[in-house]
């Protein structure tokens, strides 16, 4: 029984075989056998190319359904959010300070590692206006820094808001001429560090007119208005900046031009009670009070491409104390200047800086806190080195030293090098 059941099954799979090649049970001949294969082939290759077919549907398949996802989890999101950009940045530094003996006193050389942390949003809330923030590092009672040094046993930074601003740019304006910010905000104003340290961010309100948006030549206009000191009392009352900067901008080819005058009209800070106590190089009157501050300047940059990546640009700044009726030795101490050249090549960038700052040319406390304030004169190097699109390295060597030796508050000679790495996101 088993070879019979044996024998019977090899019959049935050789008919089935058979069958499968349409031949008949008997031994098929080779060209019919080969056609049959040829056949084949030929249905396993339609096969492929229909799963082929099959496989690109699924794939685009896949990627709609993946735009309704993204798309539904976009509209599960605030709308608020949408609107809402990001921005920052991240300074390590190393500084390096030798200062000179001044006046019988010995100094000391001081070396620290510091860092300067930046974050800010910004909101496009309506096509006409903007609102944002920065949050910054640094003391809350010094406008001229935003370092924190790295000290004291591991302790926690300051923190605070370094920018806060609403700006209305109305669309039914041509080509969107006027610009209006108000609250703390950027330094509106065309300047350069003899007048305003950089860190400056008044508080207040300024209108910006820029004119010919679309042209070479571009005449500008910005007003502004800025609360210094708020009193609770009538005297010696507010202090208030009412600042207008007029200039132009031109940019023809290969040559950029930029031209500015302003006049910064410092109401009322000369008083007693109006003024830090901290007075950074500015000398006082006999009867208590600072000089009055009406200060004129003009700026002038022109820069040249000479083709490829390189790039140099010279500049000038001068600065006048208008209203300064100091006395005895601070008599005259009422102007300032910067001049400098520079370039670019590549990733490479330096600049050359000779800065001469008299004592009450305009109020100490908000000018170039890395060069000494007032009162001082030398000269700052700088050079500069992008590593990354968002990295850039940067050397900078400050020699300072005092304008007149002989006034009241001036400080000693100094030579500083700050090494930077700058991260910007």
């Amino acid at each position: 029984m088993r070879s019979f059941g044996k024998g019977l099954a090899a019959c049935l799979v050789g008919a089935a075989l058979a069958v499968g090649l349409g031949l008949p049970a008997s031994a098929a001949t080779q060209v019919e056998l080969e056609q049959k294969i040829k056949m084949l082939e030929q249905s396993l290759d339609e096969l492929k190319g229909q799963l082929g077919q099959v496989q690109q549907t699924q794939a685009q398949q896949g990627e709609q359904v993946a735009v309704v996802a993204s798309k539904a989890a976009k509209d599960s999101l605030p709308k608020w959010l949408e609107r809402i950009s990001l921005f920052g940045d991240l300074r390590l530094r190393m500084e390096h300070k030798v200062t000179d003996d001044f006046n019988g006193k010995s100094t000391d050389d001081r070396t620290r590692w510091r860092y300067r942390l930046r974050f800010g949003a910004r909101s496009q809330i309506h096509e006409d206006l903007q609102v944002g923030l920065r949050m910054a590092s640094g003391a809350d009672d010094d406008p001229t820094s935003t370092n924190e040094t790295l000290t004291n046993w591991f302790s926690e930074k300051s923190w605070g808001i370094d920018q806060a601003w609403a700006t209305w740019t109305p669309g039914m304006l041509p080509d969107r001429f006027l610009s209006l910010t108000a609250g703390k905000i950027n330094n509106p104003f065309v300047t350069t560090n003899i007048m305003w340290d950089s860190d400056i961010n008044p508080e207040g309100a300024a209108a910006m007119l820029m004119f010919n948006k679309k042209g070479a030549l571009k005449p500008f206009i910005t007003l502004g208005a800025f609360s210094v000191k708020e009193q609770s009392k009538d005297d010696p009352g507010d202090v208030y900046l009412y600042a207008p900067q007029v200039g132009l901008k031109w940019k023809q080819g290969v040559c950029d031009l930029t031209l500015a005058a302003s006049y910064y009209d410092w109401n009322r800070y000369n008083k007693v009670g109006n003024f830090p106590t901290d007075l950074r190089g500015n000398v006082k009157l006999a009867n208590g009070e600072l000089p009055k501050f009406k200060v004129w300047d003009v700026y002038g940059k022109y820069s040249h491409n000479f083709g490829g990546s390189f790039k140099a640009s010279v500049w000038g700044h001068y600065m006048k104390n208008s209203d300064d009726d100091s006395t005895g030795a601070a008599d005259g101490k009422d102007t300032g200047y910067d001049v400098g050249v520079g370039f670019d090549y590549a990733s490479f960038g330096m600049t050359f800086d000779y800065k001469v700052i008299q004592a009450n040319a305009t109020p100490g406390f908000f000018s170039d806190s890395d060069f000494g304030y007032n009162n001082r004169k030398g000269y700052v190097i700088s050079a500069k080195y992008k590593i990354f699109d968002y990295t850039d390295a940067q050397l900078t060597w400050y020699h300072s030293q005092a304008e007149d030796e002989k006034l009241t508050g001036a400080s000693a000679e100094f030579d500083m090098i700050h090494a930077d790495l700058v991260f910007k996101f």
